[in-house]
């Protein structure tokens, strides 16, 4: 099941997805507070049990939270086949497939309380303290010189045609490193470095994707690596 939503508004409430089969009702999917003045792309997997005729209903709920704000919904379509990774993600509803590894951990925050240990105060969809994006501490403690912490998408559908791949990212004013992009195609191949050095703003990083097979991404950000020792000299 695929879907466009729009929700923009200080006071928007909730959207809910729920399925409806003989009698019960299974959430599958919900987003809440304003989400920027424009469309969304939103996925949920229909579970089907082989052998069952039962016929089932979708519900979308809008749960008010006040009277200023809007609500819509566009292009609902259901095809064969389970959600491949989202060809769009801001992290609103979920990590959206994506998982952490190496050394450090990715998680997924928004910085409503103004008290996150780390990242930045907004997000970059909403541009609000109440948006949500990936985030790992790069500290030295926690994540050590020479290091790195990965985050790889779901698998991608094969594309038909070079597809070019944007994504915003923040680097750290205490911290800095490099953002090292990898396509998992055949092999593991970097396609981007991004030397990033901290800053006040968002900045847009962009790729080109070719692949006939199915695919993933990975990004991997990691701390210089230590300098050398020093080296003694002597001369006569």
């Amino acid at each position: 099941l695929s879907f466009w939503y729009h929700l923009h508004g200080p006071q928007i409430g909730t959207l809910r997805l729920a399925m409806r089969r003989e009698g019960e009702e299974t959430h599958l999917w919900s987003r809440s507070g304003t989400q920027g003045n424009r469309w969304h792309e939103a996925w949920a997997t229909l579970s089907h049990q082989p052998g069952s005729h039962a016929q089932y209903q979708l519900l979308f709920e809008g749960l008010r939270d006040g009277y200023h704000g809007t609500m819509a919904l566009d292009d609902v379509a259901v095809r064969p086949g389970p959600c491949w990774a989202p060809n769009y993600c801001s992290f609103e509803d979920s990590d959206c497939g994506f998982s952490p590894g190496g050394q450090g951990l990715w998680r997924r925050q928004a910085n409503a309380s103004g008290h996150a240990a780390w990242g930045p105060p907004t997000d970059h969809t909403t541009e609000t303290a109440q948006g949500h994006y990936m985030v790992v501490d790069t500290s030295p403690d926690a994540l050590p010189r020479g290091q790195t912490a990965s985050l790889t998408s779901k698998e991608h559908r094969p594309l038909a045609q070079p597809a070019c791949l944007t994504f915003w990212y923040h680097g750290s004013l205490r911290s800095p490193g490099t953002l090292r992009v990898y396509l998992e195609e055949r092999g593991r191949h970097q396609v981007l470095s991004l030397s990033a050095h901290g800053g006040l703003a968002w900045r847009l990083g962009s790729m080109d994707v070719q692949a006939e097979r199915a695919w993933r991404v990975s990004a991997g950000w990691g701390a210089p690596p230590p300098p050398p020792p020093p080296r003694a000299a002597w001369t006569r």
